[in-house]
């Protein structure tokens, strides 16, 4: 089983940012992923909000990158119409065996910009 970890991060809009969760177990030890069914990161503005951002594996925008972690991209596109402030951000792992692991949650702040992307 795993153990869900608290990354808070930030990002100002339209900037790109490389996000790299480390899965870990009860014991803190690091968790094999690599046979997961499925690995999902979203992002709301709050917990109960609609999804405004969405990285998923096999979609070609989460991939893993060792035995216990993958990385998502955040890119201009995904920020630069988000409204400025605090965002709740969760990940989930969903197993072969339908197990279903949150590991990562989170508060993902953007922050405004003041040069506009090109």
């Amino acid at each position: 089983m795993s153990c869900t970890t608290r990354q808070d991060f930030c990002i100002h809009q339209g900037d790109d940012l490389r996000v790299i969760v480390e899965v870990i177990d009860q014991s803190r030890e690091p968790m094999d992923i690599q046979d997961a069914q499925e690995i999902r990161w979203w992002a709301a503005r709050n917990v109960r909000g609609p999804v405004l951002i969405e990285k998923e594996l096999g979609q070609g925008s989460l991939h893993l990158g060792g035995p216990s972690i993958f990385f998502f991209d955040l890119q201009p596109e995904d920020t630069e119409s988000l409204a400025a402030g605090n965002h709740y951000h969760e990940a989930e792992i969903i197993t072969y065996q339908g197990r279903v692991y949150t590991v990562m949650v989170g508060s993902l702040r953007i922050e405004p910009q003041l040069i506009p992307a090109p």
